[in-house]
């Protein structure tokens, strides 16, 4: 009995004794099913290891994908505010024209002095070029967006360039009073 106790102190999980063999084959097959347990377990952690470094890496996708998820959704949303910002500037540039060429012309209709519709005339002129110019702008930039624009390439003088550009900055320097 001693021997059995230090045998299972040891790690034995079972004993026969030489004058009780009928317990020999229960206790075989239960060594047997205990064996085939242990391999179950140690196969189980395996495949459980491994389905763990999956999702791990699907958590990893995930995450990688998430952010760019959350990139484009940042993008689109700055998208948006530059678009809103984009047409309240151009709903105000083109009304500014406009409302010169719309009011102007109301005030011709009650007016009899030939000089002073001349002069309004005028102003509703250069207000027609403001909004034509605005336009012709904004098929520029749809062309650019839409690539469907054509590369035109030509000989300039640089002073003619610099020419319109001192020209066009007196100009406004001049309508700002400076």
């Amino acid at each position: 009995e001693d021997r059995a106790i230090n045998a299972m102190l040891n790690g034995a999980t079972d004993y026969v004794l030489k004058n009780k063999l009928e317990r020999l084959v229960p206790a075989i097959k239960r060594a047997m099913h205990e064996h085939e347990l242990e391999n179950k377990k140690k196969q189980a952690e395996v495949n459980l290891r491994s389905k763990n470094e999956l999702i791990e890496a699907q958590n990893i996708r995930y995450i990688r994908i998430n952010k760019e998820l959350e990139e484009s959704k940042e993008k689109a949303e700055e998208s948006d505010r530059i678009k809103s910002i984009f047409l309240t500037n151009l709903s105000h540039e083109l009304r500014t024209p406009l409302n010169i060429i719309l009011n102007f012309s109301q005030l011709i209709t009650g007016i009899d002095d030939k000089q002073l519709i001349l002069n309004y005339a005028k102003v509703i002129n250069k207000g027609g070029n403001q909004l034509l110019t605005i336009i012709e702008d904004l098929s520029i930039v749809a062309s650019i967006l839409s690539e469907n624009i054509t590369k035109k390439i030509k000989d300039i003088q640089i002073s003619d360039l610099l020419d319109k550009a001192r020209f066009i900055i007196n100009d406004e320097l001049i309508k700002c009073n400076k």
